[in-house]
């Protein structure tokens, strides 16, 4: 039988990061991470489509960039939150060019 698409993701963005899939049982739900990883905990989400308002704020930051190590990002804020709570959206390839990244994981 063929991997749920989730279930996929799960694997392949594990194979990309060199970690390790972790297979979540009912009662672990919530206490584990999706992937294994030595310096990252990873929580995987796999949706029909991305937001077209993301797909664009990322073409933006790529649009912008001024020399070749600047790294593209997105910082999504919520109204009257704290600024430390804010997100980052990035692209995996950029992410992985980061220097403390370690391909090895």
């Amino acid at each position: 039988m063929a991997d749920k698409p989730w279930k996929k993701h799960e694997r392949e963005t594990a194979r990309l990061l060199g970690g390790q899939r972790h297979r979540v049982t009912g009662l672990e739900r919530g206490a584990a991470p999706d992937v294994e990883h030595n310096q990252l905990s990873i929580e995987c989400k796999h949706r029909e489509k991305i937001p077209k308002w993301m797909k664009n704020a990322m073409d933006q930051a790529e649009a912008s960039i001024k020399n070749p190590e600047q790294v593209p990002i997105v910082v999504i804020h919520e109204k009257n939150q704290r600024r430390e709570n804010d997100l980052i959206l990035m692209k995996m390839k950029h992410f992985k060019q980061i220097s403390w990244w370690e391909e090895d994981g």
